[in-house]
């Protein structure tokens, strides 16, 4: 048909400063929506021309741009959600995590809170939390999808999968949450070394107290010795 659009093989990238080009897996369109990831990158794809039959035919092309920067309006909007409960609308993709009260498919209330994150309806203020721990949740984007995230809870992989209302939610979602979970993984890790600190710092004390126990009892030792001594003496 004429003025019909040519179908396009599409193949797309990110780039940064003094790296080579690294494939965005699972994005093949002719058209990519990008991300919180992407700031500071270059997003470059790589199109040729197929026909109807899928062959490829004419020259292919290649275009970039960037490096993106995040809009003013987005770096407000993370500041100012950024707040103790604040409140999401998100649906659940998967719970494979099990978590308890959560049901694949249905819209629930993600809250991020002091120390944890939850989710609740309308009937019930919280359903099931994750505590914010060290190095987790982790957050993964989901590059087919402008807005689906994962939420990676423990070491074992245990993970669940939501979809916000907008991109820009879902980026500014996985923002908080991840500064959250920076912010609880430096303080369970200061606490760490405070912790390590203190006891070091014990144990040197319990040496030196011990040593000088052992000094007094080697006094006490001599002391005895030599009243022994003194009364033999004088008997």
């Amino acid at each position: 048909m004429i003025g019909a659009p040519l179908p396009i093989h599409c193949k797309w990238y990110t780039m940064e400063k003094g790296s080579d080009l690294k494939e965005i897996e699972g994005v093949t369109g002719a058209f990519f929506q990008p991300s919180i990831d992407d700031i500071g990158k270059m997003i470059c794809v790589h199109a040729v021309p197929a026909s109807d039959a899928m062959d490829y035919h004419g020259m292919p092309g290649f275009q970039e741009v960037g490096p993106l920067v995040l809009d003013e309006s987005v770096k407000e909007k993370i500041e100012s959600c950024s707040v103790n409960h604040t409140k999401f609308s998100v649906v659940i993709e998967r719970n494979e995590a099990n978590l308890a009260g959560i049901m694949q498919g249905k819209k629930y209330f993600l809250v991020i809170d002091e120390g944890e994150l939850y989710f609740g309806d309308s009937t019930s203020l919280k359903l099931s939390y994750i505590k914010f721990e060290n190095d987790y949740p982790g957050v993964k984007l989901v590059r087919n999808s402008g807005t689906m995230l994962v939420l990676v809870l423990d070491e074992k992989q245990s993970e669940i999968a939501l979809t916000a209302e907008t991109n820009i939610t879902r980026d500014i979602l996985a923002t908080i949450i991840r500064n959250k979970v920076k912010q609880y993984t430096i303080m369970i890790k200061k606490k760490a070394e405070e912790e390590k600190t203190e006891i070091g710092r014990l144990t040197t004390k319990c040496a030196r107290l011990e040593k000088e126990n052992g000094l007094l009892k080697s006094a006490n030792k001599e002391y005895m010795e030599q009243r022994i001594i003194l009364i033999n003496s004088i008997v």
